[in-house]
């Protein structure tokens, strides 16, 4: 499964912009979105989302999730 903990999406987000400071949709979220998921801020359709997500499943041997919202 090709995902870190949540936390470390925070972590990173925080490290980095305290390194590199204020980048716009970088690190001005506060977080990076894990895995290889399309931002939740992303206006596409279902199927352009799992369009996109299905081309990393075939590399990610522990498994393989998407989300719909």
């Amino acid at each position: 499964y090709g995902t870190p903990a949540e936390s470390l999406c925070y972590r990173f987000a925080e490290i980095d912009k305290k390194r590199f400071g204020v980048i716009a949709d970088v690190t001005d979220k506060g977080y990076y979105t894990n895995s290889y998921h399309v931002d939740v801020r992303e206006k596409i359709d279902a199927f352009e989302k799992f369009t996109f997500e299905s081309q990393f499943q075939n590399i990610s041997s522990g498994g393989a999730i998407s989300y719909v919202e």
